[in-house]
């Protein structure tokens, strides 16, 4: 009898080792309440927002988490890659320059612009000119700008805007083609009103940052009045 107590205590404790919390009618338990258990797929049964086939929160999204949401093994996965769509360039169009010479083309909320910076174009005799650059050139500056009030800092040297980068993308190749023609008599300050026009040819911009990303545009054109100086 007393082997026989012995042997059923031992079976009592081993059992109580496999003890599985169950819930309702013996389900294994659901822990962060996402209607998913372990069994059932759920790869952190901790976090609600991780689940088979739950939407990967991604990086534009203020709640991102950077973890496998869906459980299918891969991170943001349906996510869209960094970087500047197919044809963004559509959408700038406002246009507006300063100096000699910058040229920026942004859209309607002035959140994402292209700038473009070089100096020395306008000819003091006030005859046409043209510059080509290759890019990248030492002596250009070619981006485009992603945040808010983007431009507002170009050519105003008063600020009254915030102004927030996000994401500058810069280029790594293509043709710029810069035609300077002034329309008027050279002005005090180093001022000479000139028409200006960009065009540029297969540019490659990418994001030198952790984040990543680039973008391409085959072809743009933009005209703006330079020559004048902020203040």
């Amino acid at each position: 009898m007393q082997d026989h107590a012995k042997h059923r205590a031992l079976l009592a404790l081993a059992l109580a080792a496999l003890y599985i919390p169950v819930t309702g009618a013996g389900c294994p338990a659901d822990l962060d309440g996402d209607g998913w258990t372990e069994a059932q797929g759920d790869c952190d049964d901790t976090d609600a927002a991780v689940f088979p086939g739950a939407p990967e929160q991604c990086a534009d999204d203020p709640e991102a988490d950077g973890v496998d949401n869906d459980c299918n093994g891969e991170v943001d996965d349906d996510c869209p890659a960094p970087g500047l769509e197919p044809g963004f360039e559509q959408a700038l169009t406002r246009t507006g320059g300063c100096a000699d010479a910058i040229l920026y083309a942004t859209n309607e909320d002035d959140s994402m612009a292209l700038v473009f910076m070089t100096s020395g174009v306008i000819d003091p005799e006030g005859s046409p000119t043209t510059a080509v650059y290759d890019l990248p050139n030492p002596v250009v500056q070619l981006e485009v700008r992603v945040g808010q009030n983007v431009t507002h800092m170009v050519c105003n040297d008063a600020l009254y805007l915030e102004v927030r980068i996000d994401a500058v993308y810069e280029a790594v190749s293509g043709r710029a083609v810069l035609e300077v023609d002034p329309i008027g008599d050279p002005e005090p300050w180093g001022e000479q009103l000139s028409d200006a026009r960009l065009t540029l040819e297969d540019v490659v911009l990418v994001n030198e940052t952790e984040a990543g990303g680039e973008g391409t545009l085959p072809w743009f054109e933009l005209e703006a009045v330079i020559g004048w100086l902020p203040g």
